[in-house]
């Protein structure tokens, strides 16, 4: 059974400039499952993206900033509806944070610390997924992974200094 996996890195329009840097953390998800056989959607919502009508997934993964939580809630909430057996993953340094709020808010899965390798666990397990935290004491070769750059547009990111500064 093939798995369609959908990673979405939210907006990030607290910042001043959310087009200064890519969301690394779900690229380099995104490159350890393209090596492991799978095929995930990534999603750039930075800037202001808005996400496909009727979007279906078996797993959708997101990254997330604290500032960026009630946003996702949104979104995972109005997914949700229309898939309603899909399994939701959150990863990030809030849920690192605060696995419980993460749970506490709809979340079946929340991922603590790096998220490559309880991410592929998790698309192992599917549908027999565990609710709750998933962490990983593995550490990947920083030389054999790299963030999936094909993933995302990174003419989009603009990287600005003050002249000031």
């Amino acid at each position: 059974m093939s798995k369609k996996i959908v990673l979405i890195q939210p907006d990030s329009p607290y910042l001043l400039y959310p087009l200064s840097f890519p969301g690394l953390g779900l690229m380099y998800i995104s490159s350890y499952l393209r090596k492991n056989g799978y095929s995930p959607e990534y999603y750039d919502m930075t800037g202001g993206v808005k996400l496909p009508e009727n979007l279906k997934a078996d797993i959708f993964g997101f990254s997330c900033q604290i500032t960026q939580f009630k946003d996702i809630i949104k979104i995972k909430n109005e997914l949700k509806k229309q898939n309603p057996n899909s399994i939701f993953v959150i990863g990030g340094p809030f849920p690192t944070h605060s696995p419980e709020e993460c749970l506490n808010a709809g979340f079946d899965v929340v991922i603590k610390g790096e998220g490559e390798i309880p991410m592929l666990e998790i698309i192992k397990k599917f549908p027999n997924v565990e609710r709750g935290e998933y962490s990983s004491n593995e550490f990947l070769d920083p030389n054999e992974i790299f963030p999936d750059w094909n993933s995302i547009n990174p003419l989009r990111y603009k990287y600005q200094l003050e002249k000031n500064a």
